[in-house]
């Protein structure tokens, strides 16, 4: 998959997002992709999202764009932070927006409801790998 960073120049993308910022005050550019190593099927990578919304929902309404198994979680990341699920987009977006003006999102899954917790494997060994 090609990431947006490299498809698009960078004075295109800053173009785009100054654009969206201008148009619609009340919401801000968002950029969804999949995390290295992770073969996520991704069917919607560009969001404009309310800065009021907060990231549980934004989690709840690209989850229906995702394609992941029933015993999966999904995680998203911003520079390599997961943040909290109460903070609004518009914090979040203050806090962690790139230079080009989008805020990105890096999407991973990890098994929180595992095969080893049904055949009775330790929380330990499925989280830290002892």
């Amino acid at each position: 998959m090609t990431r947006f960073n490299d498809s698009c120049p960078f004075e295109k993308r800053k173009e785009m997002a100054t654009k969206i910022l201008n148009t619609y005050s009340d919401r801000i550019p968002v950029i969804i992709e999949s995390a290295p190593r992770q073969n996520l099927e991704i069917n919607r990578h560009k969001y404009i999202i309310p800065t009021c919304m907060v990231m549980s929902r934004f989690i709840y309404e690209v989850s229906k764009h995702i394609q992941i198994q029933h015993e999966q979680s999904l995680f998203f990341l911003t520079h390599n932070t997961l943040v909290p699920v109460s903070a609004t987009m518009g914090y979040i977006y203050e806090k962690y927006r790139d230079t080009d003006l989008f805020l990105y999102f890096s999407v991973c899954t990890e098994n929180a409801f595992g095969d080893n917790f049904l055949k009775g494997g330790k929380i330990s060994e499925t989280l830290f790998g002892n």
